[in-house]
């Protein structure tokens, strides 16, 4: 039977998805029971901002106390964004533009050279003092979200968090033990909206 354009008929090959890494999978219509549910993290569990800004504060912090010469080059906060859009650039460029731990470490390298430090005293330890406060979100979690999540599991739901920050929630215990499978960009290799983060959770979950 002839369809219109852009629709597909009956006997039509089933539509394809291609992922970053160039794998295709055949994406069916047909009607599944609802087993699996991912949630995003930053801005849907919690609220981002605060999380984000009290990090970077604390890396300002960390900077200012151990590296004080670098801090000439980032005397405020908000100046690291320019050397954190430069690196993304760079990171970019070498096809990890989804990895953001790799993009801060390599932004702090380059305030450093700048100020003539060697980034081996102060890249990993700087690092530190923004993602542990960047995963201490329990105080920036929306109201009514973590019983919302043990309904959905307690109802048989396998829960998955996947999302393109680096956040690990096994800072939280009150998330980390409501999510079978917790993926980030970093580990999969890809950013949503690229299928690839999703094709790794069909796989985990077998569904």
């Amino acid at each position: 039977r002839r369809t219109r354009r852009g629709r597909r008929g009956p006997g039509a090959e089933p539509e394809a998805g291609r992922s970053r890494s160039g794998r295709t999978r055949a994406v069916t219509m047909a009607t599944r029971p609802v087993r699996v549910l991912s949630f995003d993290l930053d801005d849907t569990i919690w609220h981002c901002a605060p999380v984000l800004s009290r990090a970077a504060r604390k890396q300002h912090e960390y900077l200012r106390e151990h590296f004080p010469e670098m801090i000439a080059h980032v005397p405020h906060e908000k100046a690291f964004s320019e050397y954190f859009s430069a690196a993304r650039e760079e990171v970019g460029r070498e096809q990890r533009g989804f990895d953001l731990t790799l993009t801060r470490k390599r932004a702090i390298e380059r305030i450093a050279r700048t100020a003539g430090v060697d980034p081996k005293l102060v890249v990993e330890s700087a690092y530190q003092a923004f993602i542990t406060e960047r995963c201490r979100v329990a105080d920036h979690i929306f109201e009514g979200v973590v019983a919302r999540l043990k309904e959905l599991r307690d109802a048989g739901f396998t829960l998955v968090s996947l999302t393109n920050g680096n956040c690990d929630l096994s800072h939280t215990p009150e998330l980390h033990e409501l999510f079978e499978h917790q993926l980030t960009a970093e580990g999969v290799g890809a950013a949503k909206p690229d299928p690839e983060p999703f094709y790794k959770v069909i796989e985990l979950t077998k569904v």
